[in-house]
């Protein structure tokens, strides 16, 4: 394993571009984070993600890099929509009773505009708490303040492991 890496490592150095050493480097520091637990997930670290919870809201940031684009050169919008998950399951996790945790049941994203600019930011909100469920909203604005995409999404309660 540690040889395949090794030269896989190498081929990329020697024959890598500008943007495939930048999206490597943002990949190792990820990883390297993850194993100085500055990051519980792998897609946290990966991401680069910063999260802020409060009682009743969740911010998440990350930065947005060629990494996040699709072939258009524009955020895709499965990011878009992993941004909007984590943060309303981060919410959701947040107000959970102790010993359970909030897992999604639905998701439903609109895409209204490109996202923009150099960092994507999901603010969450509670619309909804039961004995069992959860429903949350989060929103993505572009620079201008525009809301680029909108997310609900439902959260099951279950007994933590």
């Amino acid at each position: 394993m540690k040889e395949d890496l090794r030269d896989l490592t190498e081929n990329l150095l020697t024959y890598g571009t500008k943007e495939d050493l930048s999206v490597l480097k943002q990949v190792l520091t990820g990883l390297n984070d993850k194993i100085d637990k500055k990051h519980t997930s792998y897609t946290s670290a990966l991401l680069n993600m910063n999260k802020d919870v409060k009682s009743a809201s969740c911010v998440v940031k990350i930065p947005v890099s060629s990494t996040l684009h699709n072939s258009l050169g524009i955020v895709h919008g499965g990011m878009s929509a992993t941004l909007l998950d984590t943060a309303m399951g981060s919410l959701a996790n947040h107000l959970a009773p102790e010993g359970m945790g909030a897992v999604t049941s639905q998701l439903n994203v609109h895409f209204l505009k490109p996202i923009t600019g150099e960092e994507m930011t999901a603010t969450a909100s509670i619309l909804h708490q039961g004995r069992k469920t959860m429903v949350v909203e989060a929103s993505i604005k572009n620079p201008s303040g525009e809301i680029a995409a909108h997310g609900t999404g439902s959260f099951y309660l279950i007994k933590k492991k």
